[in-house]
């Protein structure tokens, strides 16, 4: 059998992907179906010879079976400890980092007990947990903290969701430290290797942040080591839109053009083929250790670790086998690294490479060598084109999948972005390098521009390309997974019919842009005319509500701070607006309204309303100075938004509401400390409320359908909402809710 390893790591990486997306029980479901399909190509004599079915099905079966163990093992023994206190002592084995206005530590504990502790309960102690405060201990790597937390999990589940990334980097509960009752910081008494390797890290982004302006250093820092949480959400953001966002993850292509330059560097001094390998061996590893030992770094460590230990012992290392083999490395200790999005693009992107990349630029060398004008330049990029595109078609599903996004201007982008990074982190390297140089540190400075320089460069251009019409499209429709799967069939069918050259391939490609015009124009037919509300929750950092219709919004409020804005910016971008038309801020001030302040910076609306006595700090001022236009209003203010739609907000020092009424039906807002039974009788008899857990419930009509914020979850409550002149019960339910209102004016709830 050719390629074992292609097959048997492909297929086990396959089959936990599979895993993580549907959940633990569709992976028992998929075992012993596997189970079946083994026993049944075991029984057929053509297909035990050919041995590749037995072998799949077997793998795909030991893959399920081993994600199914790893739940019910690792994770289900810590779910335990779900809202619940405990003091935890242990060691912070990551590098620490700050993000929306916290600090997060990544603690290994050796022990956790529980606050009120059930009887005959066991409890894991040697756990990995993410520990948030809201102040900065004074505590380095490998220090022992101790303290009372409180545990918490990911709000989302199944699918490529943060309990799945958190899962992958063995973080099945996440935590916030309850600092007024005291933390005790001791210092740490052993000093592994890989401590060493963090604080390599840690100062190296140190010299980047003295080097460079602070955008520019924390995107130098995101491609050169893969630090991503100093990159602002508007860049990233634009590297998604643009489809390049593998550019802000270390991968194989950072590590092969770092193992490239450290070759020619020992070919330089001279040293013999075999010593330059197994330094360069050694090299690759420490840059593993320095980036975190992260999925798609390791992933692409392995395949150069094999690649140059072929070259020492003189063999050849084939390509699939080894990225076979890399992927099963990763994911046999830990099935939930197939949850790890950069691996997946990592892998997708390697196995275009190899499979797709040299064939596309022989076909396309040869049609460029047919022209009378233009080959020189034509046959220079032809190579970067046909990496790019390789690579862009075969991460496609990834992206789907993941973002929810497809990106179509991506080809453009990578070239227009991949080079620059390239050299880019060269710079980078040999910046931060020279920084350690002491009195030569100044030879650090020219390529401390250069690479400052470049990341303006790339910023500016993702920027440009991302508020281009339509550069990316929303893939949450329902159609495109039917898309995807007729997709794949008919690429089946390419292969297995090929008979004329070029033909079926050229058909199937046809068919399936066909397939999917037909999917964008039947989507858009059937959501004419719909608007949707969207309430958004974030619980512990606060909430939004948007207004939606036809790629134009309004956000009407919007409190919390850095987690609200992410949240509300992807849930605008998957509605692909690029617009909003107007800003209400109810209750404005840098405590609840920095999300909204956010917001306002990135898009730039043409109207941002706020109260009078409205309490802004500077940076919410600045923010709102990005409107084209600023309103203020004193105490009540009536707006018509769009046809059949009307906004009327109320606020003052007791209370803070407003109502949204859409083709008859009207949404209550009640903000601050409004109590429900102050509200005017017209305002009470609004047919839905949102309003926060430890709002008053008194005063509120019998009829009325209620959502409640960070309230707890009631799966037996049914989302249904009548015509507005019906009654219906009071129906609590927290986290994300949208309503859709047809032109008929019939109501469609469902939770996100």
């Amino acid at each position: 059998m050719r390629r074992p390893l292609a097959l048997v790591g492909f297929t086990y990486l396959l089959a936990l992907v599979a895993a993580v997306y549907f959940g633990e029980g569709a992976a028992v479901v998929l075992a012993v179906v596997s189970l079946v399909l083994f026993c049944i190509s075991m029984c057929y004599r053509p297909a035990r010879r050919a041995r590749y079915f037995p072998v799949a099905f077997f793998t795909a079966a030991v893959a399920f079976v081993s994600y199914g163990v790893a739940v019910q093992t690792q994770v289900r023994p810590v779910q335990q400890l779900a809202e619940s206190d405990a003091v935890i002592s242990g060691v912070i084995c990551e590098l620490p980092y700050e993000a929306y206005n916290r600090y997060y530590y990544t603690i290994e504990t050796d022990s956790v007990t529980p606050v009120e502790r059930q009887p005959g309960m066991p409890v894991p102690q040697k756990i990995k947990v993410r520990v948030s405060t809201s102040h900065a201990l004074s505590a380095d790597v490998y220090d022992r903290v101790e303290g009372k937390v409180h545990f918490f999990s990911p709000t989302d589940e199944q699918g490529f969701s943060s309990r799945t990334y958190y899962a992958s980097k063995g973080l099945y509960q996440l935590a916030f430290l309850y600092e007024y009752e005291g933390v005790s910081i001791t210092p740490g008494q052993s000093r592994p290797f890989y401590y060493f390797a963090l604080k390599t890290r840690e100062g190296m982004l140190a010299a980047l942040r003295t080097l460079l302006p602070p955008e520019q250093s924390a995107l130098a820092g995101g491609i050169f080591l893969g630090e991503r949480h100093s990159i602002g959400e508007a860049v990233q953001a634009d590297f998604r839109d643009c489809g390049v966002s593998h550019l802000l993850a270390v991968s194989g292509l950072h590590l092969t053009l770092l193992a490239w330059m450290f070759l020619k560097l020992l070919k330089l001094l001279r040293l013999p083929g075999k010593l330059s390998a197994g330094l360069c061996c050694l090299a690759i590893f420490g840059f593993m250790a320095v980036t975190g030992f992260t999925p798609s770094i390791v992933r692409a460590g392995v395949m150069n670790l094999l690649f140059l230990l072929g070259s020492i012992f003189s063999r050849q290392a084939d390509p699939l086998n080894s990225l076979g083999l890399s992927v099963l490395l990763l994911t046999l200790p830990n099935p939930f690294a197939a949850g790890d999005v950069g691996l997946l693009l990592s892998f997708s992107a390697t196995l275009g490479l190899i499979l797709l990349s040299e064939r596309m630029s022989g076909w396309l060398g040869a049609n460029i060598k047919r022209l009378r004008f233009g080959q020189k330049p034509l046959l220079a990029a032809n190579s970067i084109f046909s990496s790019t595109m390789s690579a862009t078609l075969f991460t496609l599903p990834v992206l789907i999948l993941t973002f929810g996004r497809i990106s179509l201007i991506a080809p453009l982008a990578n070239l227009l972005l991949v080079p620059p990074s390239e050299v880019m982190l060269l710079c980078a390297v040999i910046c931060t390098l020279l920084s350690f140089t002491g009195v030569f540190s100044f030879l650090a400075y020219p390529f401390a521009l250069a690479t400052g320089v470049l990341c303006r460069y790339m910023a500016g251009c993702a920027s440009i390309l991302a508020d281009v019409p339509y550069a990316s499209l929303s893939t949450e429709q329902g159609f495109w997974p039917f898309w995807m799967a007729a997709s794949l069939v008919l690429a089946a069918l390419a292969v297995l019919i090929y008979k004329k050259r070029g033909f079926p391939v050229r058909l199937c490609a046809l068919l399936s842009v066909f397939l999917l015009l037909i999917g964008v124009f039947s989507h858009q037919v059937a959501r004419r005319g719909t608007i949707e509300l969207a309430i958004l929750n974030t619980e512990t950092d606060g909430y939004s509500v948007v207004l939606y219709q036809e790629g134009r919004a309004v956000l009407l409020a919007c409190t919390g701070e850095g987690m609200t804005a992410s949240q509300t910016d992807a849930f605008l971008r998957s509605r692909n607006v690029a617009q909003l038309d107007l800003v209400l801020l109810p209750e404005a001030s840098g405590q609840t309204s920095a999300g909204a302040g956010e917001l306002i910076r990135t898009y730039q609306p043409p109207l941002a309303l706020f109260p009078e006595d409205a309490k802004l700090d500077n940076r919410l001022q600045n923010d709102i100075r990005q409107a084209a236009f600023v309103q203020t209003y004193n105490s009540e203010v009536k707006s018509e938004l769009w046809d059949g739609i009307t906004l009327e907000a109320h606020c003052t020092e007791q209370d803070s509401w407003c109502v949204v009424t859409i083709r008859g039906l009207r949404f209550l807002f009640c903000f601050g400390e409004t109590v429900p039974s102050k509200l005017p009788e017209e305002i009470r008899r609004s047919h839905v409320w949102v309003m926060r857990r430890e709002t008053p419930k008194a005063g509120m009509p019998e009829g009325t359908f209620l959502v409640c914020l960070e309230g707890e979850e009631e799966e037996e409550a049914p989302l249904i909402l009548p015509k507005p002149a019906g009654g219906v019960s009071v129906v609590e339910q927290r986290g994300n809710v949208c309503f859709e209102i047809a032109e008929n004016t019939a109501v469609t709830v469902r939770r996100e």
